[in-house]
């Protein structure tokens, strides 16, 4: 979802005014241009997170030791090394986790609908929209929210969009070597984060209001 928000926004965050995301010049005439964007914001938050991530691993062998679990890992036990400040296990993988993306399939779906199929607004009435959470616009959203295409009930073309989500992650994450000697997997699901980063994710075109569980 922050993806999206961000070609929306240039990559500033809406809540906070920050430019965490990529700029952009606008001129996103077609929703293909959009989905390029969209695309671009996504790679570049995938790669921010990853070396996050592995900025944390890089100190687990000072800060993290498990002598106890690790000696019930064949492996540990035969290599001598820790599970974690040794990296002793067999598989020293690495997961990211694409959170939200019934929310960002929604909101793609919505804007490709809204903005570029019916021309009902341009794109900067949008973004204005969400900034200011849906105001005076409770019918719009109501609209978008129980009528417009959603992910998951069937609608192939709405769940191409998934498909083609999950196909530039993978291409980014899977199989690409970590710090810890292992590779890096792909993962889509949120337990109870969703919560979370729903409170600090603005509102998305797909009718959520801005605090709301992605």
């Amino acid at each position: 979802p922050k993806a999206v928000e961000y070609a929306l926004t240039g990559g500033v965050d809406m809540l906070t005014g920050e430019l965490v995301g990529l700029p952009n010049c606008g001129g996103l005439e077609t929703f293909d241009d959009f989905y390029y964007e969209f695309r671009r914001q996504l790679l570049w938050l995938t790669k921010c997170a990853m070396r996050s991530t592995e900025l944390q691993d890089r100190h687990y062998p000072k800060l993290h030791s498990a002598p106890i679990l690790s000696a019930t890992y064949d492996s540990c036990v035969e290599s001598g090394r820790d599970l974690y400040s040794g990296f002793g296990a067999r598989y020293n993988n690495s997961s990211l986790n694409a959170i939200g993306l019934a929310t960002a399939v929604d909101s793609l779906a919505a804007i490709r609908k809204l903005v570029y199929e019916d021309n009902e607004m341009p794109l900067d009435e949008l973004t204005k929209i969400l900034k200011s959470d849906w105001k005076d616009n409770e019918l719009l959203r109501l609209r978008i929210r129980n009528k417009f295409p959603k992910y998951g009930v069937g609608d192939k073309k709405t769940d191409s969009l998934a498909r083609g989500i999950l196909d530039i992650l993978g291409g980014a994450v899977d199989g690409t070597p970590n710090v810890k000697g292992g590779v890096w997997r792909l993962g889509t699901f949120s337990i109870d984060w969703r919560w979370d980063y729903g409170a600090h994710t603005a509102a998305s075109a797909d009718g959520r209001r801005s605090g709301e569980t992605i």
